[in-house]
């Protein structure tokens, strides 16, 4: 069991821990705990395609209005599961936003989706991605534009036939709903925009699963 013990350690330094637990404690069961919510969903984007982690969410009990519990109550963590993967989980959240008529927060999922989908391919298959000295200033247009060039190389004649349609599809999806500022002001989301952009993200993923091989190592 470790209890935030890489908490001295910056993000670059965490990965190597991963890897050491999974070459030298195989057959062992791992517990890893954290308060940090980055590091959190870092391992969680790194271990979802495989099938021997779990990944659980621990909070502290609220009120019905969301406020804290009265000191002189008992105050009683809750557990919540959560999917390992981190995609088919903002899918799932999409879809079930989506059957609540809450459009513009199951298109934010779907949005979430389709970058940690295009994020996920261009780290499994080192395709390079256009700089940018603040991360949070790439935008999903450069990482569809590389895994665009990247199948235009004649190696990858046999995966581009499969992938290409469900980047032609995702890329209509765009224009309004898989749009980074369609939400910076009013938008009017239409259901069948939302379903279409949500359907075209889980497509593009399972384009990418079924086939491009892997061949990396087991923990990145």
């Amino acid at each position: 069991m470790l209890d935030d013990v890489l908490i001295g350690l910056d993000q670059s330094n965490r990965m190597p821990v991963l890897r050491m637990l999974d070459q030298h404690f195989d057959g062992w069961q791992i517990v890893l705990l954290t308060h940090d919510r980055v590091w959190y969903e870092m391992a969680r984007f790194h271990l979802a395609d495989r099938d021997d982690w779990v990944a659980v969410e621990m909070f502290e009990e609220k009120q019905p209005d969301g406020t804290p519990m009265p000191i002189a109550e008992v105050v009683r963590p809750f557990v919540r599961p959560a999917s390992i993967d981190a995609i088919a989980a903002n899918i799932a959240t999409a879809r079930k936003f989506h059957g609540m008529n809450e459009y513009a927060a199951a298109a934010v999922h779907a949005r979430v989706a389709f970058e940690l989908s295009l994020k996920k391919l261009c780290e499994r298959k080192s395709i390079p991605v256009r700089f940018k000295a603040d991360p949070r200033e790439l935008k999903t247009e450069d990482l569809l534009s590389a895994i665009e060039k990247w199948l235009g190389d004649p190696k990858q004649a046999q995966i581009k036939p499969n992938v290409e349609p469900a980047i032609k599809n995702v890329r209509l999806a765009r224009k309004v709903v898989l749009n980074q500022f369609s939400h910076s002001t009013p938008v009017n989301l239409a259901d069948a925009e939302v379903k279409n952009a949500i359907d075209a993200v889980e497509v593009l993923q399972k384009a990418f699963k079924d086939h491009v091989p892997t061949n990396e190592a087991a923990v990145p």
